[in-house]
């Protein structure tokens, strides 16, 4: 890839995983993260260590997504 595809790359990664599209059966992972940033808190997602801070935020569906997502870097040179 060259190097000015690679923030158009991370930038379409973002907004699939917070589009419509990404749904669980717990529901719309965009409501998750909607109700989080509500309340006025920031948060930090790390796809390769599939973290989420603050992690006591992490509803079942972010984390679910988040590996299912972060398992689209395995095996690739990240």
């Amino acid at each position: 890839m060259k190097y000015k595809n690679i923030y158009s790359a991370i930038h379409n990664f973002g907004d699939s995983f917070t589009s419509f599209m990404n749904y669980t059966e717990n529901g719309y992972v965009i409501s998750d993260l909607h109700e989080i940033h509500r309340k006025g808190i920031d948060i930090e997602l790390n796809w390769l260590t599939r973290e989420f801070q603050p992690a006591e935020y992490a509803t079942e569906g972010i984390l679910k997504s988040i590996g299912y997502w972060g398992g689209s870097f395995e095996g690739s040179s990240c």
